[in-house]
């Protein structure tokens, strides 16, 4: 077990290695980066909140993963949390405001929606 997370850890990328006085700390890029580790095959909890351009919270945003389908809502503080996976495209839907579609990139994504002026 302990060998095939090794060896996953270790796949396809450069590690940042730290030495301090008694060991060594491998740290993978993307962890090192601050990016969260996300792929298709692990979806994992993508959490933020939703505001207007005056930086009031959104509650009823609706928010759809274009790839799976799920969807949430967001609650009266405008914050949600929604399985997703790296490259996994969310749309924000919201009467009033201009629709928005947001790649995800990291575990948290706030997002700004503008008023539909038309």
């Amino acid at each position: 077990m302990r060998q095939n997370y090794l060896s996953e850890f270790l796949r396809g990328g450069q590690l940042l290695c730290l030495l301090t006085l008694s060991f060594f700390i491998l740290v993978h890029p993307a962890v090192a980066n601050g990016t969260a580790l996300i792929n298709a095959a692990n979806p994992v909890a993508i959490s933020g909140q939703v505001k207007s351009a005056d930086g009031e919270p959104l509650p009823g945003v609706v928010i759809k993963n274009l790839v799976t389908g799920n969807a949430t809502v967001t609650d009266a503080d405008g914050k949600y949390t929604l399985d997703a996976s790296f490259g996994n495209e969310l749309r924000f839907t919201y009467v009033g405001f201009v629709t928005q579609t947001v790649k995800v990139e990291n575990n948290f994504l706030d997002v700004i929606l503008q008023a539909d002026n038309q």
